[in-house]
């Protein structure tokens, strides 16, 4: 049996809680660790965004390899103080975790049980230099006394390069790591747990044990002339990994960071890579253009002879001489565009599992890789924290835009992060969770609004009430409201501790409810709404006649607002009693609200009444059987509504805001199903609630169908953060994420959006895991996947994420027709 060894570690002790990126190393280097942040990148809001994810790493390694000095810019005078670099990016997966700042921690971890997320780590390190500086005399005599004793530099000869190297990073967004993910890295190849294993370096390949059991159980097969492949199927506590060398890579020395080509490390990691380390020094860019000047004549003459000898056909010349103009091209550029060249780089990458085919290793994936066979301890060695061992033999010369633009750091993450109180579900491929935090918008100074757009089906109203619920489970207040007739959330909102569903028959029962001279104490506001909401049903009949009334309309509203009126109907009736304006402008309205109670909830003739009251928690409003006459949103746009479509729409409008003023003193959420009727108001009197959820500290959520009409209301752009479903028309799905940011609107995106539930046809239909769809074996029934949202967020970052729902909820929220009919029979009595 080929000799077992320890795992060896090359940092010297347990990471300090005060700085866990400052290790002191086995050959007694002392190296800084800092933390490279998560970034989309192979989701990039749009492809430029890439170069910005890329900055972080450019800029350190610009201002690290600017620290050298020196007056003759010549690479044999100067390489010996050129700055080392490490990079090490790990991926490990784990059981969900809630974050325990979450208020709904506890079930979240029970709703969530069995969810795998995806952890992935980078560092970036480089090994300080001592100097001889001390802060007073009295640290001078106990640092030199310790070093009499101990031999060596002190920590205190290193404290000026800790600070300089320390202050770039920081500057660069890079971050001090936590012990838990240097903890991570150190002990990369047990899944990021304690490294103290048991390794059998096998050729080609490394087996990994973690318990002694494990070992012996291998030692036996072995003895037994069983295959490792057989053997180690199947073996608990036992991984195996593949260690290789990067030697090329397909995106070359000339590439573009926006290209989805250049993120070869993403790649790398997301296909099957444990972990990717990168050692090299930096070296200043004018150093390396010099260099290629002094050299161009002798590497044009190498390339003749050497096909003048026959060691190099033409076309392989031909790329020889391409690849050095790429080259001058780059450092040919402006100074402060050309990055610094990361020399003698060693790109070492540790693969899951054991390749029979090493020709195999990397394909598919724009790398070459070369495993490194007898050497894999060694090359797992390099690779570690801290490490001064060097064995990888492929060694580059390379911009370091390569690395910056690799995406080593790429992770699907969006959202206000794991501590919000509402979780959306998980990212699609790294399964970050995906964070909600409604006071994030007016703690910002933002925008309040935002909006769920998704064709019928897409999973838009199961979004909306399992967000109220964990609002409500947080202890926020939420109103949600459901405009549709039969539309029944009560299985979901009764199972919720501390919620209330109400009948939007019974709450506009009472006359003037919704009428804001009622419950508004600004006068000029409250007539300001009472007039739009006035003429927006337009008893009158005619948008000229309309016209002809609007200035006296206000006008006798503003007049006995002053006088102290309370209701729309009295302000008018006793504006009309003094004179102040003529029955032509009051009667219809008073007509109208006398023969129809959905027009006296917000025209109200009493001046005494309650107003809509904010109960704790969460209160669904929902219209339960009553005739709500909501046209088709091309009705509107067209100007052909009758009088009852254009009172329900009015309805809507006067119930958002009389729900903002309801939560004015403890601030919350509201959250509006079928929004386009709330939409169409335009962007102006968007803009108008918007200012007032600001004001009181209100998020509003619009959940809606059709968008295409709200672009035309002026919209596109308007929104910040929200989410975009699957949609089956492709105007619709390009509509709703214009109304995010117009250049959202990609032809990649929209086809995703696009792509049909099902592959096949009747009996033969199976699911399209390519769609956006919630996906259902057509067997059982039984759920596969949830819907996929391109979730947009208020760091402008958009990415895909499944909306997870849990097994009890998803139950209670369904919208499936069949089971909503067994719902109403079984509430009636019937079997």
């Amino acid at each position: 049996m080929p000799e077992v060894q320890a795992s060896p570690t090359f940092v010297q002790a347990v990471p300090s809680a005060d700085d866990p990126g400052l290790l002191v190393s086995t050959g007694q280097e002392v190296w800084l660790y800092r933390e490279l942040p998560p970034a989309p990148v192979t989701h990039a809001r749009v492809p430029e965004w890439r170069d910005t994810y890329a900055s972080a790493l450019l800029g350190v390694g610009r201002d690290l390899a600017n620290m050298q000095g020196g007056r003759i810019r010549r690479r044999t005078l100067l390489r010996r103080g050129y700055r080392e670099l490490h990079l090490l990016g790990v991926r490990t997966s784990r059981d969900y975790r809630p974050d325990p700042a979450s208020p709904s921690a506890a079930e979240l971890g029970e709703e969530f049980a069995g969810v795998r997320v995806a952890q992935q780590t980078v560092l970036l390190g480089v090994p300080l230099q001592a100097t001889s500086m001390r802060r007073n005399l009295r640290s001078t005599i106990r640092d030199v006394a310790g070093t009499l004793i101990e031999g060596g530099a002190t920590m205190a000869d290193y404290q000026g390069d800790y600070e300089r190297v320390g202050q770039i990073m920081r500057r660069h967004g890079l971050k001090v790591p936590t012990q838990e993910a240097v903890q991570a890295t150190v002990g990369w190849w047990n899944d990021g747990r304690w490294p103290e294993t048991i390794d059998l370096p096998h050729g080609d390949h490394m087996h990994v044990f973690t318990s002694f059991s494990s070992a012996q159980a291998a030692e036996r097969a072995l003895e037994r002339g069983t295959d490792c492949i057989d053997w180690g199927r199947d073996l608990e506590g036992h991984r195996v990994l593949t260690l290789a060398s990067l030697d090329e890579v397909q995106s070359g020395w000339e590439l573009d960071s926006t290209d989805d080509v250049a993120a070869w490390a993403s790649r790398l990691l997301h296909g099957g890579a444990v972990a990717v380390s990168i050692r090299g020094s930096l070296e200043p860019a004018d150093v390396t253009r010099n260099e290629m000047r002094r050299h161009r004549r002798q590497y044009e003459d190498d390339i003749a002879k050497a096909q003048q000898l026959g060691r190099m056909d033409k076309s392989e010349a031909d790329e020889a001489a391409a690849a050095l103009a790429s080259a001058e091209r780059i450092y040919g550029a402006e100074a402060q565009m050309v990055p610094p060249t990361l020399t003698g780089a060693r790109i070492s990458v540790a693969m899951d599992g054991q390749w029979v085919d090493s020709t195999a290793l990397g394909k598919g994936l724009g790398v070459t890789l070369v495993p490194r066979i007898g050497r894999q301890d060694f090359i797992r060695d390099e690779m570690s924290l801290g490490s001064f061992v060097r064995e990888n033999p492929y060694l580059k010369d390379w911009p370091l835009q390569m690395v910056a633009a690799s995406g080593l750091h790429d992770v699907a993450v969006v959202g206000d992060g794991s501590a919000s109180p509402v979780i959306w579900g998980f990212t699609v491929g790294d399964h970050q969770p995906v964070g909600f935090t409604p006071t994030r918008a007016s703690d910002e100074d933002s925008a309040t609004m935002w909006l769920v757009a998704g064709a019928s089906g897409s999973g838009k109203t199961m979004l909306l009430l399992r967000h109220a619920q964990q609002l409500s489970r947080a202890g926020l207040d939420v109103v949600s409201v459901a405009p549709k007739p039969m539309a029944d959330a009560s299985a979901v909102v009764d199972a919720t501790p501390g919620a209330q569903s109400v009948s939007l028959s019974d709450l506009i029962s009472a006359d003037g409810i919704l009428d804001p001279l009622r419950y508004n104490d600004d006068p000029e506001a409250a007539v300001h709404q009472a007039a739009a909401n006035t003429l927006s049903i337009n008893p009158w009949g005619t948008v000229e006649a309309r016209g002809r009334v609007e200035v006296d309309l206000i006008d006798a509203l503003h007049w006995a607002a002053a006088r102290g009126a309370k209701s729309t109907g009295q302000a008018l009736r006793a504006a009309k009693d003094a004179g102040v304006v003529d029955d032509d402008v009051v009667g219809p309205v008073l007509k109208l609200a006398r023969s129809m109670p959905q027009a006296r909830a917000f025209v109200g003739m009493s001046p005494e009444g309650p107003t809509l009251a904010g109960q704790p928690g969460w209160t669904h409003i929902q219209a339960g059987n009553m005739s709500l006459d909501l046209p088709e949103q091309g009705t509107v746009d067209r100007g052909e509504t009758n009088v009852s479509q254009r009172v329900a729409l009015t309805l809507i409008r006067a119930l958002v805001n009389s729900c903002m003023f309801a939560l004015r003193e403890r601030g919350g959420t509201i959250l509006l199903d079928e929004a386009w009727t709330f939409l169409l108001a335009g962007a102006d009197e968007l803009d108008r609630a918007g200012r007032l959820a600001r004001e009181f500290s209100i998020d509003i959520g619009l959940f809606n169908q059709k968008v295409s009409e709200a672009t035309r209301a002026g919209l596109s752009g308007y929104f910040v953060r929200g989410a975009v479903l699957a949609f089956a028309d492709a105007d619709e799905a390009r509509t709703a994420l214009e109304l995010f940011d117009p250049a959202l609107a990609t032809g990649e995106r929209v086809r995703k959006l696009t792509q049909r539930k099902t592959q096949g046809q009747g009996a033969d239909a199976v699911p399209n895991w390519e769609s956006m769809w919630h996906l259902e074996d057509p067997g059982t029934g039984r759920s596969l996947r949830g819907s996929i949202a391109y979730v947009i967020d208020f760091d402008d970052r958009v990415v895909p994420a499944e909306l997870v729902l849990p097994a009890a909820f998803h139950r209670r929220a369904t919208t499936n027709a069949a089971v909503l009919r067994r719902r109403r029979a079984r509430h009636r009595g019937y079997s």
